[in-house]
Parts: C-alpha cells; structure tokens; sequence
C-alpha cells in the first residue's frame, strides 16, 4: 500500500486484511476504499466519504443492514476505519469515514488470532483458503 492520498490496495493486502481480521471485513474495508476512491471529499488533508448504514446496505445487498452496522462497529472500535461528524448542521448526525491505512498496512496472518479473541469467534479457519484465492482473484480482474 502507498502512502496519503494515493493508498492503493493490492491482491496481497486483501489477503493479509482476510487472514487477519476475516472474510466479510474484509470486503467492507475493501468497499470503503473504493468510496474513498471515487465519492470522497478532502477534509484536513485526508479522503472521508459521508455515508449511512442505507446507502452502505444498496452497495453491499449481499449482507443485511443489521450485519453492516456490526461489521462497521467492529472495524471502528478495532481502529481500521475512523468516523466523524463533518456535517455543517448539528443536528445532521450522519457519519464521515475514512480508513486508517496505517493501520492496514501492519495486518498479517499473525494478528489474526488475537482479533478473533475480540470477537469472540472461536474459528481460525473462518476465511478459507479456496474463498480467499476465489475473492482475490474477482478482486485482481476488476482491477484491471
């Protein structure tokens, strides 16, 4: 991954985001990114996209507005995305994203243990290695 404004993910770093904090983050960090790419606005310095649970559920139909909002809770308590509230009014509570790209650049397989711990998920196993090389190759033609 490279540095500030011009984060590019590869196949490598979806993998080592798989292994280390599962499947469906994943795929969720991988979403934002894509927002981030293509609907942010630069705030401060860094990409933040304004989006709602909504909006997230149209992108990502495939899992239930109930496991998004778990799955952004997970990431944002875990520190993978971080949230505000750049809105003008005070009364628009809507949520800014953007991802700690840091952070992401120091997961590996070896964190995954840990994390799963948080979770409270008992299966190391969970993202199989068949899935990930289906997903990552999906991944790798989109990019191209």
């Amino acid at each position: 991954m490279t540095e500030a404004h011009g984060n590019e993910i590869s196949v490598e770093d979806i993998k080592a985001w798989i292994h280390s904090i599962g499947l469906k983050e994943a795929f969720m960090l991988y979403q934002l990114h894509k927002l981030l790419e293509n609907k942010s606005q630069l705030i401060k310095g860094e990409k933040w996209v304004n989006i709602t649970y909504d909006e997230l559920h149209e992108e990502l139909c495939i899992w239930s507005k109930s496991t998004i909002k778990r799955l952004v809770h997970f990431l944002e308590n875990n520190g993978y995305i971080v949230s505000a509230n750049w809105n003008e009014s005070k009364l628009d509570k809507s949520k800014w994203y953007t991802l700690n790209y840091q952070k992401l650049k120091k997961l590996d397989p070896v964190t995954y243990e840990k994390i799963m711990a948080v979770k409270g998920s008992g299966d190391p196993n969970r993202a199989t290695a068949d899935f990930t090389e289906t997903w990552c190759k999906h991944f790798k033609r989109n990019e191209e």
